[in-house]
């Protein structure tokens, strides 16, 4: 079958593919200006305020998986779900619901890290200044992604970027800008954290602004109707799954800082970096197709799904294509970039590519489970990749260094990507790959 036979849906196509554009060219501008920022904050308050910085932010990712519990897949999922079968009381709920939840854990998690920080640092240094203000900014910066995922839900998802890519980053650049400006006692990390706590708070106005606009003329009127158990048990799932996905890479890292030097470490996160730019098309495809998964499922349409399996899984892994051949050809040079030596990394970063491309021809596979009903499997698959990721980790880098890390990471890749494609054809008779076209699903 040619390729136009596989993508014989032009209007779907159509849509994908600019909708992706469009997605990732917000990704990439907001990626972007928070390069700008963060080297702005480097040069003008040095590397030590700057570490402070980069500490409590560090920290702050891993809290805020606490403060929304995994209600942002969850409201793409339940938005998208509902707006396609037009059960609007029940969008109304969820949100009201999420938006509640969202708060809730958001104080507990702030009150828990607040009595932290007073026993570990009873000091006020800066340092504790610093994690005290990310600290304050994360029930804001939580609240703000559950509604822009909302927003993504409703078929807004460019619109729903704009506030966490764009908004965030310019207004933080803007504030710090300010504030560096102003007169009194020398900037330090504890500006930069009261800055992106402003920033934080004019991001979830805009959020919420973005939400209402596109609800207005959906909900209106309708009778709230609550499901809390299923979305409950849901948002546990994807809790799970984000822990799973957020921790795989570091864990790897300190493993690998336990049996390498510094620079060794260094060059295989060099790699590992440049090899995760493979990942950009995947990321655009996955944001604009999750909710049309969730709409699709919602009105059983499996046709549909299979055209949209068929033609995310050729856009990613064509994009992963052109960086791949890119990094083959100037991969040592890129890597050069970093510093003298770093080309070394060169095999570690091809073992990487490998993995990004299976995970790129496989296609959103992982939001074709979460957005169908299928978290739970999803849960296990991920647990599973990244106990064998570990457990390969352990046992290759002793002995193989750094290209170790990098076959350990790769095998995690092939397996979860593997099975979930596995789980997705089982499921939904779905095949979420740029091959086997099979017309129809289920």
């Amino acid at each position: 079958m040619s390729l136009r036979d596989r993508l014989s849906d032009p209007e779907l196509a159509s849509r994908l593919y600019r909708g992706s554009a469009t997605f990732l060219a917000i990704y990439v501008a907001g990626s972007a200006i928070s390069f700008g920022v963060h080297l702005l904050i480097a040069r003008a308050l040095g590397a030590t305020s700057y570490g402070h910085f980069a500490h409590a932010t560090s920290w702050m990712a891993i809290l805020i998986l606490g403060c929304d519990i995994g209600l942002k897949p969850t409201a793409v999922r339940y938005v998208a779900h509902y707006v396609a079968r037009r059960e609007w009381g029940l969008l109304g709920g969820f949100l009201r619901a999420a938006t509640r939840w969202t708060i809730d854990a958001s104080a507990i998690v702030v009150a828990l890290a607040a009595v932290a920080l007073v026993l570990v640092r009873p000091r006020l240094d800066e340092l504790g200044k610093t994690l005290s203000l990310i600290g304050m900014a994360m029930p804001f910066m939580a609240l703000s992604g559950v509604w822009s995922s909302a927003t993504r839900g409703l078929g807004a998802v460019a619109r729903s970027q704009l506030p966490a890519s764009i908004a965030q980053h310019t207004l933080f650049g803007l504030v710090l800008v300010t504030a560096l400006g102003l007169p009194g006692p020398p900037a330090g990390a504890a500006t930069a954290a009261g800055a992106f706590l402003v920033a934080t708070v004019g991001t979830l106005l805009l959020s919420g602004w973005f939400l209402h606009t596109e609800l207005r003329q959906r909900a209106a009127g309708a009778e709230p109707a609550y499901a809390r158990a299923e979305w409950l048990a849901t948002a546990g799932s994807n809790t799970l799954i984000a822990l799973f996905q957020a921790a795989r890479a570091p864990v790897v890292v300190v493993i690998s800082a336990v049996y390498l030097d510094a620079q060794h470490v260094a060059f295989y996160v060099a790699a590992r970096r440049l090899a995760n730019s493979m990942s950009l098309g995947l990321v655009g495809i996955s944001g604009f197709a999750s909710p049309l998964v969730s709409g699709y499922y919602a009105l059983k349409d499996f046709s549909k799904l299979q055209r949209l399996a068929h033609l995310a899984a050729w856009g990613s892994m064509l994009a992963a294509m052109a960086t791949a051949s890119v990094l083959m050809v100037s991969g040592a040079s890129l890597l050069r970039l970093f510093g003298n030596g770093f080309e070394v990394a060169y095999a570690s970063l091809m073992i990487l590519s490998c993995g990004e491309m299976i995970a790129a021809a496989a296609g959103p596979v992982g939001y074709f489970l979460t957005m169908t009903g299928g978290q739970m499997t999803a849960t296990r698959i991920e647990a599973a990749a990244s106990a064998i990721t570990v457990a390969l980790a352990l046992a290759l880098i002793p002995g193989s260094g750094i290209i170790g890390a990098a076959l350990a990471v790769a095998a995690g890749s092939l397996l979860r990507n593997a099975w979930m494609f596995a789980a997705v054809w089982r499921r939904l008779g779905v095949r979420s790959a740029p091959f086997w076209p099979r017309v129809g699903g289920r």
